[in-house]
């Protein structure tokens, strides 16, 4: 009775560790298009939950109005993202709560233009 019951303990044991460890990274790439008028100085994309944004996926790259910037996003839990381009006029544009595993392409024109911003076309 002993051994069965440390042998029904350690199988649930095995099924907990192995439904964490399912709990897997996963890689995603998301097609950016800039349709403004401006160019797009800086990229940044963070986890949904995040408060904070990370680092500018453009570098020093910049994307100008009519190109596509491909952007691979890796070893994460969620597929959910805020994103946030800024332009050469300081411009942002705000994507929250994208799910870039459903989500592929973001089209971004001047309509999508943060609304608190003061710039002009």
């Amino acid at each position: 009775m002993f051994v069965r019951s440390k042998l029904w303990c350690l199988a649930v044991c095995v099924f907990a560790l192995g439904m964490a460890v399912g709990a897997k990274a996963e890689d995603y790439t998301i097609d950016i298009r800039n349709r403004t008028s401006h160019t797009i100085n800086s990229i940044y994309i963070s986890p949904a939950e995040s408060d904070d944004w990370e680092e500018d996926v453009l570098g020093k790259d910049r994307l100008r109005s009519g190109e596509t910037q491909s952007v691979d996003i890796t070893d994460y839990d969620s597929p959910v993202f805020d994103i946030q381009l800024v332009d050469d006029e300081k411009g942002t544009y705000t994507f929250w709560e994208v799910d870039v595993s459903k989500q592929r392409v973001i089209i971004v024109t001047v309509a999508d233009l943060d609304e608190d911003d003061d710039n002009d076309d």
